[in-house]
């Protein structure tokens, strides 16, 4: 793999884009059911299978964290953290050794906020490796959803840029990352009225802790930074998502 460039492209869709679903005038906001992520890469079928499954296991404790979900979570980093490497990969140990061990540290997680912090940190493994190995992975772009005054607007807006966080970390993509970032910290968003108001008191603040962090991310440099950043933002999502229940 050494002094090649492989482009990797992944479908990432969650409810946003092209193909984002229609709104319902529902209360609390639905969650928005996301597809697996496809990797297309034009290189050994082998590496092209291995790659496509990390992209896909990373990519799910990241949506099981902001569902609250540790459990999926800690079973996708376990499977992470013994996956045998493709014959191409494996001579990338270090790389290799440091995934694994990211993979393990979301795996053994006692708390949700832990398993926020660990999951940011795993992605930004990824964006590591990527940059050591040259292998800069590139993201099919989707088009931000429209602004609207319903809450699933807002949500599918917010979900649209936690995707491109992500992506900023994995790939990693400054362009990504400074979208993201712009838009959410761009983006309040009210709990919906009809919410207990000790439970719209409580998601108010978790909202506004978002966009504090957005406005930090759009200033922060650095993997580790950032990592620290999108930790706190799966963290505080999955604070917001629980009030609904």
């Amino acid at each position: 793999m050494t002094n090649k460039i492989f482009m990797v492209s992944l479908v990432l869709a969650f409810g946003c884009g092209k193909d984002k679903p229609e709104a319902k005038p529902v209360t609390p906001p639905p969650a928005v059911a996301p597809q697996e992520p496809q990797a297309v890469v034009s290189i050994d079928a082998g590496l092209k299978e291995h790659m496509h499954d990390h992209f896909s296991a990373i990519r799910k404790i990241e949506r099981a964290i902001v569902q609250g979900d540790t459990k999926a979570a800690e079973e996708q980093a376990t499977w992470l953290a013994s996956h045998d490497p493709s014959a191409e990969i494996s001579t990338h140990q270090e790389q290799l050794d440091s995934l694994r061990t990211a993979a393990q540290a979301v795996a053994s997680s006692t708390s949700l906020e832990q398993s926020a912090k660990a999951a940011a940190a795993l992605a930004s493994e990824c964006g590591a490796c990527h940059l050591a190995t040259t292998s800069i992975a590139s993201f099919e772009w989707t088009e931000l959803p429209a602004a609207g005054d319903k809450v699933v607007d807002r949500m599918l807006r917010h979900q649209w840029a936690m995707d491109r966080l992500w992506e900023g970390l994995v790939g990693p993509s400054e362009m990504s990352w400074s979208d993201g970032a712009a838009v959410l910290a761009a983006e309040p968003m009210e709990f919906p009225a009809e919410f207990s108001e000790a439970k719209r008191s409580a998601g108010t603040a978790l909202l506004a802790k978002v966009q504090s962090l957005a406005k930090r991310a759009q200033t922060a440099d650095g993997l580790s930074a950032r990592a620290e950043i999108y930790g706190d933002l799966l963290n505080t999502c999955s604070g917001c998502h629980k009030l609904r229940e």
